[in-house]
């Protein structure tokens, strides 16, 4: 997790960020355009972690805990070196890192600016959400707290629950791994560092399952989306 340095840096950067969102033509609604799990299969003989890389499927079954059979699936989780400002490494923390999520436009952006096809399994995306009307928009800008409610096909309106709610948790930046997969894939190793530093925008988002509890539901391909942009608490 990546922090500001104080209040007064936080205004800062956050107003620049608000211009960013401005014209990032963020929706209200999108749809599911495709789903996808670990590949572990495609990098055994690799010495990076097995579910650095996914591969399309037909569903996604989630519950409040994430992806169900995915290691990320858990209600709480050890901190690592991404908590080290915070936590001692293999702290007891909250789990919400569930489903890494991006659409087409952001892809497309990554694509542009490494001069080579990236997909989203190259980056372990779990989901692609794209814009109902089909216009391009970054899903990287986000903010953190959205909710996303998942309805059926055709819906006009999310129902009362939705089939499933998704919570934007936080953005995601450059990552080594990642990159030293797209070096190793297109034979050019300085592909590791123009990576993570092309990817500092646009590079998607986390996302925590806040709804079902009780239950598992199937994300499926064409799903509606409903963005909820947080204000706060009503009493």
């Amino acid at each position: 997790m990546l922090f500001y340095q104080n209040a007064a840096d936080y205004f800062e950067q956050e107003q620049k960020r608000l211009v960013q969102r401005q014209n990032a033509n963020l929706p209200d609604e999108g749809r599911i355009t495709r789903l996808m799990l670990p590949s572990a299969e495609l990098n055994e003989d690799d010495h990076f972690p097995r579910y650095s890389l996914t591969h399309e499927v037909d569903s996604l079954e989630v519950d409040y805990r994430g992806i169900v059979g995915e290691r990320h699936q858990a209600v709480t989780r050890t901190s690592g070196g991404r908590e080290l400002n915070v936590y001692p490494r293999g702290t007891p923390i909250r789990g919400h890192r569930h489903l890494f999520v991006t659409c087409s436009s952001d892809m497309a952006e990554l694509s542009h600016r490494i001069g080579l096809e990236l997909t989203p399994e190259m980056l372990g995306f779990n989901l692609v959400i794209d814009r109902i009307d089909g216009q391009d928009f970054s899903l990287t800008e986000l903010p953190v707290g959205t909710m996303m409610l998942i309805a059926d096909e055709n819906t006009v309106k999310p129902p009362k629950p939705p089939l499933a709610t998704l919570t934007s948790f936080v953005k995601q930046e450059g990552c080594g791994i990642t990159g030293k997969l797209i070096a190793d894939h297109y034979g050019d190793p300085n592909l590791t560092r123009k990576f993570r530093e092309i990817t500092k925008d646009h590079r998607g988002i986390l996302c925590s399952v806040e709804f079902p509890v009780e239950t598992t539901v199937l994300l499926k391909k064409n799903q509606r989306v409903f963005f909820r942009y947080s204000q706060g608490l009503a009493i």
